[in-house]
């Protein structure tokens, strides 16, 4: 956590939900002036706009300065959550994702380029008192979708850069194969 003002503002991927990483990624990729840019990502995360504008530039500095500097360090991918009772599973013995899903994750990359990270969720992890059928009906995932923008974005995090790896090699794989 960070201070500006009188709140303190997350900064870690511990601390911001899957939602508040969104939003501060959808801010960053604005074409806006550095300074409104900053403004708006501190006031999404719950500072005060009135301490925001009595703000001295070098005390704004710092602060854009402190948030910079948080180190994220969670790489491992979690195989199971609980919540609401229901158990939800990414995956048995080793970290694996079908095209099925890949597919579902790359159509709401396109539909949603900075809030796709709970859907992606959505169809990573499945609830396992449901068949495959149920698991990807629109309205569950949906549902699950809203039910995971409120985990902690350290859980997502390994499971985007994973997903955005193998989408990278898919799709280097299929040119490849494409030029033969």
């Amino acid at each position: 956590m960070i201070k500006l003002g009188t709140k303190e503002l997350p900064n870690l991927s511990s601390e911001l939900t899957v939602k508040q990483f969104s939003k501060v990624n959808e801010i960053l990729a604005q074409q806006i002036e550095p300074i409104e840019k900053w403004y708006q990502i501190f006031e999404s995360l719950g500072a005060i706009e009135s301490e925001i504008d009595d703000m001295d530039f070098n005390q704004f500095k710092e602060v854009i300065k402190e948030f910079n500097s948080a180190e994220n360090k969670d790489t491992e991918i979690v195989q199971s959550l609980e919540i609401d009772g229901y158990t939800y599973k990414a995956f048995e013995t080793e970290f694996k994702i079908s095209i099925k899903d890949l597919k579902k994750i790359e159509k709401s990359v396109a539909e949603k380029p900075y809030h796709y990270i709970a859907d992606m969720l959505a169809v990573v992890y499945k609830r396992t008192d449901l068949t495959n059928a149920e698991h990807y009906e629109n309205a569950h995932i949906k549902h699950k979708a809203k039910l995971f923008s409120e985990l902690k974005a350290n859980i997502a995090l390994p499971i985007v850069w994973h997903v955005a790896k193998k989408l990278t090699e898919t799709v280097e794989n299929l040119e490849d194969d494409s030029v033969e």
